[in-house]
C-alpha cells in the first residue's frame, strides 16, 4: 500500500492521507483502485478498522471521514453535543483519530483536509447543530471550519444588538488565532477585536472628555485619545479586506457591525471630542 501511494514508510496515517487526497469517491480514486487491482483493498480496510475503529460492511471514504473527524472532535467537545452521531464515534480510538487529524491540520497539505471537513459538516449537518451551542462550547475545537462561522455569527449578532462583551470577544479571538482554519476568517476576527477595543475605550471614557485647555486636549490625544482613531482605522482595514475574500454567511453581518462602529466613533468619540473643544473655545471667547 505504501508503495502504491509512493511513500517510503508503511505508515497508516500517511497511507490514509494519500487515499483522501485522491478523492472521496472510491470508484474514481486512483489510489484506492490500485489497491483493488493489487488485492490490497481488504488489507487497507482491516488496517483502518484496527487503527481508527471504523468498520462497515460497505466501505466508504466519506463515512470514514465523518468517523475520523467526529471522533477527533470528542477530544475537545463534550460527546453529548454530538448526540445522534454516536455510530460515527469510537472512544477507544479517540487518541489515534485526534493525532491523525491534528498532524494533518498542521501540515503543508491541510487544504485537502479543509475540503474533507466541509464535506463532513454538510453530511452531518454540523452547522445547524453547532448553532445551538454557546461560544464557550465551541471555542476549543478546531477541526471544523464552520465553527468559526458559528462563533463569528454569534458575536457579530450580539454586537449588532448593542451587546459587546469585551472579555469574551478578546479571549475568543486569542484562542481561535492559533487554530488551523483561522486564516480564512482572520479579517472578521480582527474586525470584532477592534470593536472590543473601541468598547473598552468607551467604558474608560464614558463620562466624556473634560480637558479645559488646548494644550491639555492635545496632550490627552497624543497619550490616550489617539487609540480610538487607531482602533477605528484597523477595523476598517479588516472590513475592506473581508470584502476581497468574502464569506456569504458573514458578509452582511459584518456590514451591520460597521453601523455600531460608526456609532461609537463618529457619534460618541468625535462628538464628545468636539464638545470638549467647543467648550474650550466658548470659554476662551467669553474670557
Amino acid at each position: 500500500m505504501a508503495a502504491i501511494c509512493g511513500l517510503k514508510k508503511p505508515q497508516l496515517s500517511q497511507i490514509l492521507r494519500s487515499v483522501f487526497r485522491a478523492g472521496l469517491d472510491l470508484k474514481n480514486n486512483i489510489i484506492y483502485q490500485d489497491f483493488v487491482k493489487y488485492h490490497a483493498d481488504g488489507a487497507f480496510w482491516e488496517k483502518v478498522r484496527q487503527g481508527c475503529g471504523f468498520a462497515e460492511e460497505e466501505p466508504d471514504l466519506g463515512r470514514l471521514a465523518i468517523h475520523l473527524l467526529l471522533t477527533t472532535a470528542t477530544c475537545t467537545m463534550r460527546q453529548e453535543y454530538l448526540a445522534g452521531l454516536d455510530g460515527f464515534i469510537s472512544m477507544p480510538h479517540q487518541a489515534y483519530c485526534y493525532d491523525f487529524i491534528s498532524e494533518w491540520l498542521h501540515s503543508e497539505d491541510k487544504q485537502q483536509l479543509y475540503d474533507v471537513a466541509r464535506y463532513v459538516e454538510d453530511e452531518a449537518r454540523l452547522h445547524q447543530r453547532f448553532e445551538k451551542l454557546t461560544v464557550d462550547d465551541l471555542v476549543g475545537t478546531e477541526c471544523f471550519p464552520c465553527i468559526n462561522e458559528v462563533i463569528l455569527t454569534k458575536l457579530m449578532t450580539e454586537i449588532s444588538d448593542h451587546i459587546i462583551d469585551v472579555d469574551t470577544i478578546t479571549s475568543t479571538v486569542e484562542k481561535r488565532r492559533t487554530c488551523a482554519w483561522y486564516e480564512p476568517f482572520e479579517n472578521f476576527y480582527d474586525g470584532i477585536l477592534q470593536v472590543a477595543n473601541m468598547q473598552s475605550f468607551f467604558k474608560e471614557h464614558s463620562a466624556g472628555f473634560h480637558t479645559a485647555e488646548a494644550k491639555g486636549i492635545w496632550k490627552e490625544y497624543t497619550e490616550s485619545y489617539y487609540q480610538m482613531d487607531t482602533y477605528y482605522r484597523l477595523f476598517h482595514m479588516s472590513f475592506q479586506k473581508s470584502l476581497e475574500t468574502s464569506n456569504i454567511m458573514l458578509d452582511d453581518l459584518f456590514k451591520h457591525v460597521v453601523d455600531k462602529v460608526e456609532g461609537l466613533y463618529t457619534h460618541w468619540f468625535l462628538g464628545e471630542l468636539w464638545n470638549s473643544v467647543k467648550t474650550y473655545i466658548e470659554d476662551t471667547y467669553e474670557g
